[in-house]
């Protein structure tokens, strides 16, 4: 059975909301007495309590179509914001002989959320060097929580090799956050 999409309207000062009779038809589930409903931040998943199993393959072939889309659409947001900005910091030749290290610009250090007078500290991962703001000795002052950390690191892993940048999500998700 091929997926069907249905696009529904709904008032939301009307406190119900009828599924489509033809949705219900087509995917098999006019006759079910009793079905579940699956919900989470911005979906809604119904089926029978017990899926056959070629009911389970359709479902899950389903789900990993739109998880697909679902990891494109990520890439996608993530890597929008991607475009470094023309950066006019500039170093004279004596600041580079004084210090031999790396020199990361003000405006990117700006762009990721880093004040130039923050210790820093590098860890390399994966074949990226990633410079974060250094651990602080005193715990009760507060951190900006990672929007990512509710979700698991196999999860997260699986973001990556899909080409998300978790740091633009993780962006993205705070921004999304703070409009709403």
């Amino acid at each position: 059975m091929k997926p069907m999409y249905f696009k529904l309207y709904h008032n939301p000062a009307n406190k119900t909301l009828t599924i489509p009779r033809a949705a219900l038809q087509l995917s098999g589930l006019a006759d079910a007495e009793e079905l579940i409903l699956h919900t989470g931040g911005g979906y809604v998943l119904a089926a029978r309590n017990a899926l056959s199993t070629l009911e389970c393959l359709h479902l899950l072939q389903f789900l990993t179509s739109t998880a697909a889309s679902l990891l494109l659409q990520l890439a996608v947001f993530s890597q929008e914001g991607a475009e470094f900005p023309e950066c006019e910091d500039t170093l004279d030749e004596e600041d580079e002989m004084d210090d031999p290290g790396l020199t990361i610009p003000a405006c990117l250090l700006e762009l990721a959320g880093l004040d130039e007078a923050d210790s820093l500290e590098a860890v390399a991962e994966d074949g990226r060097v990633i410079v974060s703001k250094a651990e602080e000795d005193d715990p009760s002052e507060h951190r900006e929580e990672d929007p990512l950390q509710e979700f698991d690191e196999g999860f997260r892993a699986m973001l990556q090799e899909g080409n998300v940048d978790l740091d633009a999500l993780r962006r993205q998700m705070r921004q999304e956050k703070n409009h709403a």
